[in-house]
């Protein structure tokens, strides 16, 4: 071992005994007081016909949606609320009815579902099976739940939780640990639970409820199963020929841990002297066909013999072998060259001439910050740069027959959407399709390298995060991510994605770049992360096949909380819960709403996720998480909408029917049909009267024109008269016959017959 090496720590475990057929050990959440619930000493449970969960308290009644509690306290002014808060049991009849049975008063309560109140019944009005149901299952009972597998008890002597494996017949005890967080909260134990998606729930006398998913995945902890506290964030992972895992942290060297025998050894470099600066921040451990161990430092290449036990450091800062002590990546190629990757370009490792070979100019690369490189089949290399997006490195031969490598650049555009999402290229992974798998800060991408073109991820297609931190393909056809919300699996068979976070027991929601791994001979997968490390096998992670059951919760009109029977704008809205209403109406006024959601799904409720879309003014299903769960709209247009809601367990199963609400957005008073009609009657008056106006100025541009004619036809006559009269006989002659009947044709022709001309009649 070389002199530079300080072997910090060894710890030696040693198993005692055969060791047995491990039994599932199940991880508890806790709900108490400071998560809503009314007071933490839990007397009865219960799961109503709709799916959700009742807890009995000594200060009210809770309902539980898995985010949130409403609590229901005794009101004596109204005969509908609880009769008192001190309640010994909740109990779920055969038809999913809530009974409650008090510790100090003779009558028993039943929940009604459409009023959301209760009646109070005698017990002489109750059916028997209730009542020998609520005092059989009385808290401190030792109650039983059970699945195929295993059986539940509280037993009151050993003041535990006991697990039956029915297989083996094994047995675990649930104690309370306080130095474990995932353990049973408490040891006095008065209620066993099992819902109907199998999910265990335990009440204490005064430490709230534990909740178990008796489905869960197992996944490890390693610092927890090997009792490592590892002080610093997880960076490199990697595993030898002998099984043995190595373990990289931020700032605390790495561990070499032996699993057969538990045995852990710590290795730090740094002792103070030059050269070991920033040595023991490691970003990268890799063994080599010949079982080197290459480990990559902020402080240089080290190398380690496990047969001699001997360490090799590589300072090359201040030569020209590698062009930065800063080393990200390790990788072998086909020939058993390494290539390595650092803060400042690649340098290539020549085992045969045992010499290092720093990129040439031929060579460029998109951005000298490397941060990962793979081989494909093809021999080709990729590297994923920071700030330089992706760099392919085509291998040929040139004329001369010498190697070259023929760069390629793969840029994001932001007006294409078949490029890298991101030109920081975090991390890569090749699945066994030939697919390569990018991760970045925003987004994961799949490259097909036959047609350069990519397919983004995001939190649209249902990953919870878009910091995409690592990416590793398994065998079994799935591509593993992990990012600042825990890991996710995205299935390839049929393109769904399930997620997995802290309540599935990881080290923590927040992962570290580039720290995942999988043992090319187990398969087994690991992720390090900000508190520790965690490993599973994909075959060991059974999907939930329980889809949540989703409904709407919650009304707000104006920001205003809408409850059952409240007015509103003098009207009710809500008649019965939102949840088994079909429809509602509002006013114009009212059309700016939010409509709460929940799936009913208590494995891990924060890992659920939702999509939703109101049909006559959403394109296209909105996706988002638990935290989210609402839709907000303002302004509706008036008009008839459908409102639709889905949900999906951890797994990515999706509800099989959406829950649904008609949403009517009544028009304004000026767009009713009243007003309509008024418009139409007021628009035949306006019509009319303009007709009328036209028709008028007709008649008396008629009537001007007959006065001018008939002004003009007397003044013609006038003038004809004259002339007749210039051509008159003498008065002492008369004119004859023929005349004087000319004259009168001509006057009641022209209607000109002067006044005072009795003849003209």
């Amino acid at each position: 071992m070389s002199k530079s090496l300080v072997l910090c720590a060894t710890i030696l475990i040693f198993a005692a005994g055969l060791f047995p057929t491990k039994a599932k050990v199940l991880r508890f959440n806790h709900l108490t007081v400071n998560d809503g619930l009314a007071q933490n000493g839990v007397m009865g449970i219960a799961e109503d016909r709709y799916g959700f969960m009742w807890f009995g308290t000594w200060n009210g009644l809770c309902r539980y949606d898995g985010y949130d509690f409403t609590i229901y306290h005794p009101d004596e002014s109204d005969s509908t609320s609880l009769i008192n808060n001190r309640i010994l049991q909740v109990y779920a009849d055969t038809i999913g009815d809530i009974w409650v049975l008090f510790s100090d008063a003779y009558l028993l309560c039943r929940y009604n579902f459409e009023d959301d109140n209760f009646s109070r019944w005698h017990p002489d009005d109750v059916h028997p099976d209730i009542i020998d149901s609520l005092h059989r299952y009385r808290p401190f009972v030792q109650s039983v739940a059970q699945t195929a597998k295993y059986r539940w008890q509280i037993k009151a002597e050993e003041m535990a939780l006991v697990q039956f494996n029915r297989s083996d017949s094994s047995t675990h005890h649930y104690l309370p640990d306080p130095l474990n967080p995932w353990s049973i909260s408490y040891d006095l134990l008065t209620e066993l639970y099992l819902d109907s998606r199998e999910v265990l729930w335990v009440g204490t006398i005064s430490r709230g409820l534990n909740v178990a998913d008796t489905r869960q995945k197992p996944i490890v902890n390693i610092g927890r199963k090997f009792d490592i506290d590892f002080p610093s964030e997880i960076r490199a992972i990697a595993t030898d020929s002998r099984g043995h895992l190595w373990v990289g942290t931020r700032e605390d060297g790495f561990y070499a841990i032996d699993r057969e025998t538990n045995t852990i050894e710590h290795y730090k470099f740094e002792d103070g002297r030059a050269g070991d600066e920033n040595s023991d921040q490691i970003r990268k451990i890799y063994q080599d066909r010949f079982g080197l161990i290459w480990i990559g430092t902020k402080g240089g290449l080290r190398s380690y013999n496990p047969e001699t036990k001997q360490f090799r450091h590589y300072q090359l800062r201040s030569t020209s072998w590698i062009p930065n002590n800063w080393v990200f990546e390790i990788m072998e190629d086909y020939k058993g060259d390494l290539w390595i990757g650092t803060f400042w370009g690649i340098s290539r490792y020549i085992r045969e001439e045992d010499r290092f070979q720093p990129l040439s100019n031929d060579m460029p690369l998109s951005s000298v910050r490397v941060r990962d490189i793979i081989e494909d089949k093809y021999r080709n290399l990729w590297v994923a740069t920071e700030a330089g997006g992706l760099t392919l490195l085509k291998r040929g031969v040139n004329q001369a027959g010498e190697e070259q490598f023929v760069p390629e650049f793969y840029w994001h555009d932001p007006l294409n959407e078949e490029t890298i999402s991101s030109n920081y290229a975090y991390c890569m992974d090749q699945d066994e399709k030939g697919f390569i798998w990018i991760g970045t800060p925003n987004g994961l991408n799949r490259l097909n390298p036959s047609t350069g073109t990519f397919k983004r991820y995001g939190e649209a297609e249902g990953l919870p995060d878009r910091k995409i931190v690592g990416v590793v393909c398994d065998s079994a056809g799935s591509v593993w991510v992990s990012h600042k919300k825990g890991l996710s699996r995205i299935h390839l068979a049929n393109n769904t994605i399930s997620s997995y976070d802290y309540f599935d027991g990881l080290q923590g929601n927040e992962f570290s770049q580039n720290a995942g791994y999988r043992d090319p001979e187990s398969g087994e997968l690991f992720f390090g992360g900000v508190y520790g490390l965690n490993s599973f096998f994909t075959s060991d992670l059974e999907k939930n096949p329980y889809p949540p059951i989703v409904y709407l919760s919650g009304l707000e009109i104006m920001n205003q909380k809408i409850g059952v029977g409240q007015r509103w704008n003098k009207r009710v809205i809500l008649k019965k819960p939102l949840y088994l209403t079909d429809s509602i109406t509002l006013a114009y006024d009212d059309r700016t709403l939010t409509l709460d959601f929940v799936g009913l799904h208590f494995s891990n409720p924060p890992a659920n996720q939702y999509r939703y879309m109101l049909e006559g003014f959403d394109r296209d299903w909105i996706y988002v998480d638990a935290k989210k769960r609402s839709a907000a709209y303002s302004n509706l247009p008036a008009g008839i909408y459908l409102f639709k809601v889905m949900a999906a367990n951890p797994d990515g199963l999706w509800s099989p029917q959406p829950a649904t609400l008609t949403l009517q957005i009544l028009p304004p008073w000026w767009k009713t049909q009243w007003a309509y009609g008024l418009y139409f009657i007021l628009l035949f008056l306006v019509f009319y009267w303009i007709y009328r106006t036209i028709e008028l100025r007709i008649i008396y541009r008629q009537e001007v024109t007959y006065e001018r004619l008939k002004a003009s036809k007397l003044e013609e006559f006038n003038a004809s008269e004259k002339s007749f009269s210039r051509k008159w006989p003498t008065k002492y002659e008369r004119p004859s016959r023929s005349s004087l009947a000319h004259w009168r044709t001509f006057c009641k022709k022209n209607g000109t017959c002067p006044k005072g001309r009795s003849r003209c009649k």
